[in-house]
C-alpha cells in the first residue's frame, strides 16, 4: 500500500532544510529531492511505502513541522460529473461517459474546493498574497483566521463600485472566466466519509436548479451551483475557494497543472477528516 505525508499547514518547505534528509531516505539524487520538496506544498510526498513515509514524517517533526502519514487507499479519486440536479435533500449527479448516477446529501458535503488551472506553462507560478492580505494558512490564531474568512465572504457578496461595476455588473467570477484562454475552472465536492469526490469542469457540465427545468451550463450553471452550495454547505468551502471567489484578479491564484489542484483538494479533505486536532494520527481517529 502507498502512503502520503500530509503537512498540517498549507506551507511550502525550503528544500535547503529538508532535501538532504529526503534524498537519504528515498535514495534520490540531490536535485530530485530538491524538486520533490519544492512541489510538496500541503501534500509533502506521495506514493511512499509506510516505513519510509513514517521515517520522513519523523524527520519533519524533529524539524518542527507537523505532519501525518495517511494511507492512500483510504482516499477517493476525482470522478467527473457531467450533470447535476438540485434536490431538496440531495444533489443528484451523473458520471461523465457513463449512465452511472447517484446522489449526495447536502449535509454530507465536507469539502467544496474551487480551483483555477492555467492553460499555458508558467501561468500561476507567481502566486501572490490575495489583495495584500495574509493568506489564511499563515495566520497563527484561529480567531484571526475566522475574521479574515468572514471578511472574504463579505467581499464575495459586496457589490463592486465605479467603472468596474458598470462594466461587469451581474457577472460572476465564472461568467468572467467563461471562454477564457488563460485558465480552466473546476469545482470539487467531497463527502464527509470520503466515499465520493465529484469534479465539475465549467467547460462541459450541466446543472438543473429545479427538477424538470432547463439545464444551465458554463459560467451561469457553475455560478448557480456555487450559490446553492453557499446556502447549503458554506462551512465546506476551502480557504482558497473563498479567496478565489472574492478576487478581482483570480489568475495569481491559479494552479500551474491540474495535478496541483488534485493535491490541494486531497490536502483539504484529509485535513477536514482529521478534524480540529490534526496532530492525532489517522488510525487513532478511526478507532
Amino acid at each position: 500500500m502507498t502512503h502520503l505525508i500530509l503537512l498540517h499547514d498549507d506551507v511550502a518547505l525550503d528544500p535547503r532544510d529538508h532535501a538532504d534528509a529526503v534524498a537519504q531516505r528515498l535514495g534520490l539524487a540531490p536535485v530530485e529531492a530538491r524538486m520533490a520538496v519544492r512541489r510538496g506544498r500541503g501534500i509533502f510526498l506521495d506514493n511512499l511505502d509506510e516505513e519510509k513515509a513514517r521515517a520522513i514524517a519523523a524527520d519533519l517533526e524533529r524539524a518542527g513541522v507537523k505532519a501525518s502519514v495517511v494511507e492512500r487507499a483510504s482516499l477517493p479519486s476525482p470522478r467527473k460529473a457531467a450533470r447535476l440536479e438540485r434536490g431538496e435533500a440531495a444533489l443528484s449527479y451523473r458520471i461523465a461517459g457513463s449512465e452511472e448516477t447517484g446522489a449526495v446529501p447536502w449535509e454530507a458535503i465536507s469539502v467544496v474546493s474551487c480551483g483555477l488551472v492555467a492553460r499555458s506553462a508558467g501561468a500561476g507560478q507567481d502566486a501572490k498574497a490575495f489583495a495584500g492580505a495574509p493568506s489564511l494558512h499563515i495566520l497563527d490564531r484561529e480567531e484571526d483566521r475566522e475574521i479574515l474568512r468572514a471578511n472574504l465572504i463579505l467581499k464575495m457578496e459586496r457589490a463592486r463600485s465605479g467603472d468596474e461595476a458598470r462594466r461587469d455588473r451581474d457577472r460572476s467570477l465564472f461568467e468572467r472566466l467563461d471562454g477564457s484562454r488563460d485558465a480552466r475552472i473546476f469545482l470539487d465536492l467531497v463527502t464527509e466519509d470520503l466515499g465520493s469526490w465529484l469534479r465539475v469542469s465549467m467547460e462541459d457540465f450541466a446543472y438543473v436548479p429545479v427538477a424538470g427545468s432547463v439545464q444551465m451550463g458554463s459560467g451561469w450553471g457553475l455560478d448557480a451551483l456555487v450559490k446553492e452550495l453557499r446556502a447549503r454547505a458554506a462551512a465546506a468551502f476551502t480557504d482558497l475557494t473563498l479567496e478565489l471567489l472574492a478576487a478581482a484578479d483570480p489568475m495569481p491564484l491559479a494552479f500551474a497543472q491540474v495535478e496541483e489542484l488534485n493535491r490541494y483538494t486531497t490536502w483539504a479533505m484529509v485535513r477536514r477528516r482529521l478534524g480540529l486536532e490534526p496532530e492525532i494520527p489517522w488510525a487513532e481517529r478511526e478507532e
